[in-house]
């Protein structure tokens, strides 16, 4: 039985395999361990021999693609993270505009509640510098969203 399945082409996939790369790079520890930014346990598995984790955008539906803008979550983290997160985009966007990033910061966290439960959202200093340069350059929620 023949399916149909889409697969994300040109600029999205570009960004997604920037985004793969960043990550890696800021969530991989000096022991090569890869670790989740919402429950912050160790990845579980690898495929092809690298961790295997989920890029889930942090804002999702932005006018601008910009591969800082996700985050390296577990499966579980992930699907809770796009379904039963709180707040929604716009709090999450005020709630990252007010954190105050130390000069030097190793890391800082954002709360946030999946499915009811407060995680933390775990990020390198780095990141959340990005993060919050390149969301004030993507642009509104597009149309439709």
């Amino acid at each position: 039985e023949m399916r149909e399945r889409s697969v994300a082409t040109g600029v999205l996939a570009e960004t997604k395999d920037l985004a793969d790369q960043y990550l890696r790079e800021q969530y991989t520890d000096d022991a090569g361990v890869m670790f989740c930014q919402g429950c912050h346990q160790a990845a579980e598995f690898k495929v092809n021999d690298q961790w295997y984790f989920e890029k889930v955008q942090f804002l999702p539906r932005r006018k601008h693609l910009h591969h800082q803008n996700f985050l390296a979550l577990c499966p579980l983290c992930a699907v809770k993270y796009k379904y039963v997160r709180h707040p929604d985009d716009e709090g999450l966007l005020a709630n990252l505009t007010d954190l105050v990033i130390a000069a030097g910061s190793g890391t800082v966290t954002l709360p946030i509640a999946l499915n009811g439960k407060r995680v933390e959202l775990k990020f390198t200093g780095k990141h959340a510098v990005d993060l919050k340069a390149v969301l004030s350059a993507a642009g509104e929620a597009r149309a439709g969203s």
